[in-house]
């Protein structure tokens, strides 16, 4: 047979692939990411988190984001694993069923969707109270080594098909109680970090060190630090093999997100004493009061999705020129919506907030709650489009 394959000089620096931003707050970039770059994230992905070679993953994101890309399907082959893909969102349920996936790549969105639904579920069917009094009987036997969560919440985990034993989180901030939530349920969340410059992956929990609040342990062929800011926490700053080429035709651009060797993610974090790399928000979402305060609205907005009266929440400023105070805009769950009606839901979010208010210092409180009745406009990845609400 032909030897054209075996033969083929890779240029390991030549632009291999252009992926662009996701433009949750203005104009996507064009990536260029490098063979360097790919094989480094492949390798690092396969280091940090074991799969068995018998494993199904089943691909729910766009794959020409590089989460998907990079670490749900490059990795993946590298691993061995079958790759099986759901064809369209109103299919998940019935492909999960189909497929039984062992593993699942996803956002925060679909974490907190069917965490959600499966308390619904419990709520709705008079099974709520065994659902609890299950998780805590095989925490307690859990904590003795015999794990019988898979068995007395069959029910559960029959939603995913029977199999699935782990779900990747990336591309946004997750409550860190859904984490333990869902390992409550008997199915461990693995959260991870990072950005498409970075090819994508930067930090990520392994299967067995990991911490609920942070988003992992930095990967091998990267360095990360933390540019000095307030609090002990600063932009995030990488530097090593993951690290893009550069924006495709826009040099300028590129410079302004380089400090040197470092890349710029753009995002806020610190790293605490074992290493483990914490995301508090993102540098452009920063919501900047007239009292000189600066306010992180991913933490606020985490708060109110706990809550199932809440199916998506965007905390922004309010009054004159949009400082003075903060304002939770709000999507209802449309069942509970429907339930309830207009009035009642405005009582109930307005609890809600009184609720919220009581766990943040008084520079963070929400001023009230507005209603929304159409979803918020979100990309291909299922990310808020923040510049567009």
């Amino acid at each position: 047979g032909g030897t054209a394959y075996r033969e083929l000089r890779v240029d390991r620096e030549r632009p291999a692939v252009i992926l662009f931003t996701s433009g949750t707050t203005g104009m996507s970039k064009g990536v260029m990411l490098c063979h360097r770059n790919l094989a480094a994230d492949v390798m690092s992905t396969c280091q940090m988190v074991w799969f068995d070679r018998d494993e199904v993953l089943l691909s729910v994101l766009p794959i020409h984001h590089t989460y998907e890309c990079s670490c749900g399907i490059l990795s993946m082959l590298h691993n061995g694993l079958t790759i099986c893909f759901n064809d369209s969102i109103k299919h998940l349920p019935e492909n999960l069923r189909r497929y039984r996936p062992t593993s699942v790549m996803l956002v925060p969105l679909y974490v907190e969707t069917f965490y959600k639904r499966i308390w619904d579920a419990a709520e709705r069917g008079g099974k709520a109270g065994k659902l609890r009094a299950a998780v805590e009987l095989t925490n307690l036997l859990g904590r003795h080594g015999v794990g019988l969560k898979r068995r007395l919440m069959g029910e559960v985990h029959a939603f995913f098909g029977g199999r699935l034993s782990k779900i990747i989180c990336g591309g946004a901030y997750l409550d860190p109680a859904l984490v333990k939530g869902f390992r409550d349920l008997g199915i461990q969340v693995i959260q991870g970090y990072g950005i498409t410059e970075c090819a994508p992956l930067v930090a990520v929990n392994r299967n067995q060190r990991f911490r609920d609040n942070a988003v992992g342990l930095p990967v091998p062929n990267c360095q990360v630090r933390i540019s000095p800011g307030e609090d002990g926490s600063g932009e995030v700053l990488v530097r090593g093999n993951q690290v893009m080429l550069g924006y495709y035709d826009q040099p300028e651009e590129t410079a302004k997100v380089f400090d040197g060797e470092w890349f710029r993610t753009g995002d806020i974090g610190y790293l605490d004493d074992d290493g483990f790399l914490h995301i508090t928000g993102r540098s452009k979402n920063v919501i900047v009061l007239r009292n000189g305060k600066n306010i992180l609205p991913e933490e606020i907005e985490a708060l109110l999705l706990r809550s199932p009266l809440v199916a998506e929440a965007v905390v922004r400023g309010g009054g004159d020129g949009g400082d003075e105070f903060l304002v939770a805009l709000v999507y209802p769950d449309p069942e509970r919506f429907r339930e309830l009606g207009l009035e009642q839901m405005r009582a109930q979010l307005s609890a809600l907030a009184d609720e919220v208010n009581d766990r943040l210092p008084y520079y963070k409180r929400l001023h009230h709650c507005e209603i929304r009745e159409e979803p918020f406009p979100k990309n291909t990845s299922r990310k808020i489009v923040r510049y567009r609400v």
